[in-house]
């Protein structure tokens, strides 16, 4: 009966439990504020300098072929054909789409459905093609890494998110390490120096929720920033110069000029003076390639190209 009534045999539990409170405590004050640590580590951690990130190293362009790439999609069924009567319907995104990429600048053009976005989502490897292959650099895409073949792309796409923080951050957000030279230096290479040197605290500047305090083609050539500071093989821009104005435009046409040679552009467009400086546009219809040259060769031919620019005089 004594060794019941021991303090020490009834009790171990809650005292294991009040230590094990306290340690969670710590460990969640941590974790909310990183210097929130016994006062012998916090001087320790306020005076330790930041290890300097080394250069990021320029990789050269990424070649790729796609190889006769054919993708059908199930339609959603009606009622009738969930009942098990009828048949379901298909519709070929993609019909035999054969074209090689390498360092340069690649238009890709063609009304809504044409087949441009399951096209991006095989590049991206979002989905396998039912039949052909692409192949990264001379090796099957299905027989790689998929997150080590994504961390060599980089996608602008036509809707620019950005969040709240400041405007080094948003650049930033793909390359957390990359310096202050560096976030400049692609600032430059996009034309939004002007902009910058006119913001209160410069790249320092904080965004309020969804970069309300720049406009939509400053909003876009931030995101654009964004991707060009990871210095990617393939950069895909899926209708990402919509929103900007023609001078805006020639801007960022002339940055995406300066990654050639070092870079595979992959610009995804409407408006065909996006398009019109590129190594090689392919007009996309029905999932198919109907057309594919230099501007003032698809010019010459007069054909659906040529209906289009004129369509958009």
């Amino acid at each position: 009966m004594v060794e019941l009534t021991s303090p020490r045999k009834i009790y171990p539990l809650p005292s294991r439990l009040w230590q094990g409170k306290v340690k969670l405590k710590r460990l969640r004050a941590e974790s909310i504020h990183p210097l929130a640590t016994t006062p012998q580590q916090s001087g320790a951690t306020m005076r330790a300098k930041p290890k300097e990130p080394a250069q990021r190293k320029r990789t050269s362009a990424m070649q790729l072929e796609l190889n006769n790439l054919r993708k059908t999609y199930l339609l959603p069924a009606p009622l009738l054909h969930r009942r098990g009567q009828g048949k379901p319907k298909t519709k070929q995104a993609l019909a035999g789409v054969s074209l090689t990429l390498g360092p340069g600048l690649y238009g890709l053009l063609g009304p809504n459905g044409a087949g441009k976005s399951t096209l991006l989502s095989l590049l991206m490897g979002f989905c396998r093609p039912d039949a052909g292959r692409i192949l990264v650099d001379d090796i099957d895409l299905r027989d790689m890494d998929l997150k080590s073949y994504r961390s060599q792309i980089a996608v602008v796409p036509q809707n620019t998110i950005l969040f709240s923080g400041t405007l080094r951050d948003n650049i930033a957000y793909a390359a957390p390490d990359a310096t202050d030279e560096e976030i400049l230096a692609v600032i430059d290479e996009i034309g939004l120096r002007d902009m910058v040197d006119r913001l209160p605290k410069g790249i320092y500047t904080n965004l309020v929720e969804h970069g309300g305090n720049f406009s939509g083609g400053q909003r876009q050539r931030i995101a654009i920033a964004r991707a060009l500071i990871r210095r990617p093989r393939l950069i895909i821009f899926d209708e990402a110069t919509s929103a900007l104005d023609s001078e805006t435009e020639r801007l960022v046409a002339d940055a995406t000029a300066r990654l050639m040679g070092r870079c595979t552009t992959f610009l995804v467009a409407h408006r065909l003076s996006t398009i019109q400086t590129a190594d090689l546009i392919a007009v996309v219809e029905h999932g198919r390639i109907t057309e594919q040259g230099g501007y003032e060769e698809l010019m010459t031919k007069k054909g659906r190209f040529y209906d289009l620019k004129i369509l958009q005089k």
